[in-house]
């Protein structure tokens, strides 16, 4: 055989091994995720007696193609009073209660109200979710000892 022609086949055969091996598996398209609501900016909180309460703002939904917020998640997370110096402690926070946003136009007050634990360091935050139940991205917690 001649050095051009085995040259030739050995390129034919690596362009045919890429063209079967390299394609991989065909599946249906997927589509981009869609955009997850805004989040809360504005947490603030109010401690009296043992009670807490949360304030915050409905959002507006914002960027193209977001829906409008559908309710709110609250999540807290607890530190014995004694670890409450401990600035790399993880954070383990978990849902506590949620508020229904159904009826409220973007900048209306929104609250959350709960009996606290004597202790401990608490920290909070909202993530708003959409009507698919799309989580946002956590608020700024609040942080405080009671």
């Amino acid at each position: 055989m001649r050095p051009g022609r085995r040259a030739a086949l050995f390129i034919l055969a690596g362009w045919l091994a890429v063209a079967l091996l390299g394609c991989g598996r065909k599946l249906p398209p997927i589509p981009p995720p869609a955009p997850a609501p805004p989040p809360v900016t504005d947490l603030s909180h109010r401690v009296e007696e043992n009670r807490l309460t949360l304030n915050w703002t409905v959002p507006a939904p914002g960027a193209r193609g977001r829906l409008p917020v559908a309710g709110f998640t609250v999540e807290r997370a607890l530190l014995p009073a004694a670890e409450a110096g401990c600035a790399d402690c993880p954070l383990d926070f978990q849902p506590v209660g949620e508020v229904d946003a159904f009826g409220q136009t973007p900048g209306s007050r929104v609250r959350f109200s709960e009996t606290l634990t004597a202790g401990f360091r608490h920290f909070y935050r909202v993530r708003s979710f959409d009507p698919q139940r799309v989580a946002g991205e956590p608020s700024a917690r609040v942080a405080f000892t009671f």
